[in-house]
C-alpha cells in the first residue's frame, strides 16, 4: 500500500515538474499559497495547474490504495475538511468531462504507465498537453 502511494505521489510530482516535497509543502500551506483557480500558478515560477494536479494525485492514490481521503490527508498531514471539498470537486469535474482535468488525469496515468479512456463526447482531447487549447 505505501509503495503504491509513494509511486502515485512521485508520479504526480514528475507531471507537475516540481519535487514531491514542494508539491506537498504547498498542500500544507507552507509557503503561504493564494490560489484563485486551476489556471493560475499558486506562486510565481511554479507550473500552472499545480494544485489541481495535487488534488488529482490524491484522488488516484485513494483509488489505488483503498485508503479514504481522510486517511490519506491524515497520513500526509493535510487538512481533512479542505481535502473532502477538493476531492468532491475533482470527482465532479471528471464526471462532467472537464477537458483540463481530463488532460491532467491522462498525463498522470501515462506517467504511471497506464491509459484511461476519456468520456464519450469529449472530443477536444486529442493531446494530453494541457497548454493546447480545445
Amino acid at each position: 500500500m505505501y509503495e503504491e502511494l509513494a509511486r502515485v505521489l512521485y508520479a504526480t510530482a514528475r507531471v507537475a515538474g516540481v519535487p514531491v516535497e514542494i508539491l506537498y509543502a504547498l498542500a500544507r500551506g507552507r509557503p503561504p499559497v493564494f490560489y484563485p483557480g486551476p489556471d493560475i500558478a499558486p506562486l510565481p515560477g511554479l507550473p500552472r495547474y499545480l494544485v489541481e494536479l495535487r488534488h488529482l494525485g490524491l484522488h488516484v492514490a485513494s483509488e489505488r490504495t483503498g485508503l479514504s481521503i481522510y486517511a490519506l490527508s491524515r497520513l500526509l498531514g493535510l487538512g481533512t475538511s479542505r481535502e473532502y471539498q477538493q476531492q468532491a470537486r475533482i470527482r465532479h469535474l471528471l464526471r462532467a468531462g472537464d477537458a483540463v482535468t481530463w488532460r491532467l488525469y491522462l498525463r498522470l496515468l501515462a506517467e504511471l504507465g497506464e491509459e484511461a479512456v476519456p468520456p464519450p463526447g469529449l472530443t477536444c482531447i486529442q493531446t494530453i498537453d494541457i497548454e493546447t487549447p480545445c
